[in-house]
């Protein structure tokens, strides 16, 4: 499986952060959020586009958790490779990697982030609108992020905001650093989320540059 991806590299960047987009949308979805999410310019971008061009650009099919798994475990592989390949290029154990998705995205950014069969460890996972993917053949390893943002709307009418509260509640209990925010909005990315976001970010390259 090959991954379309669009690209935008820093002068003199601390990370990448790996953003993922919902389902029905594409690689350009983040592009007006850029500079909301990163104002410093001090991530290198790397915006994917979901495999499954005939259901939406998603990056899993619904259905059965076994439909779930079997369509999802190469799209994290396809993922894995991308970061990979970044990492290779800076070729410096400071540069950190941070994923970030909406909706179906932000599903697979988690899995992404935690799955123990991931070669790297990412700084952190931010999701907003959605939660871990309808499978129960993930392994995760609660260790790999370093933190963990869910960012969820009290009228999500897709995935009840209830579950969110819920995940976050889970994730504490397991010693995870989760923060959990809630806001007045259903299924979208508002600019509130995206400046919450930015700050997040903030806090996890702050150890690494000035």
């Amino acid at each position: 499986m090959e991954l379309t991806s669009l690209t935008v590299e820093r002068e003199d960047p601390v990370g990448t952060l790996v953003l993922l987009h919902g389902l029905g949308g594409d690689e350009h979805d983040w592009d007006d959020s850029m500079a909301i999410l990163d104002p410093d310019q001090r991530f290198d971008i790397l915006s994917i586009r979901g495999p499954y061009e005939d259901h939406g650009n998603g990056w899993f099919m619904y259905g059965d958790p076994e439909r779930v798994h079997l369509t999802l475990e190469p799209t994290l592989s396809a993922i894995e490779r991308e970061i990979t390949r970044v990492l290779d290029k800076h070729h410096s154990s400071q540069h950190i990697v941070a994923l970030g998705g909406f909706s179906q995205g932000a599903s697979t950014a988690l899995a992404a982030g935690c799955a123990t069969t991931a070669s790297f460890r990412p700084a952190g996972v931010f999701a907003m609108g959605g939660l871990f993917p309808p499978t129960d053949r993930l392994a995760y390893d609660w260790t790999a992020p370093r933190r963990i943002l869910i960012q969820h709307g009290s009228a999500d009418r897709d995935t009840p905001v209830q579950e969110a509260r819920a995940v976050a509640a889970d994730l504490r209990s397991l010693g995870v650093p989760v923060e959990f925010k809630e806001y007045a909005t259903g299924h979208s990315i508002t600019p509130e989320a995206l400046r919450d976001s930015s700050d997040w970010l903030y806090g996890l390259r702050r150890g690494v540059s000035p």
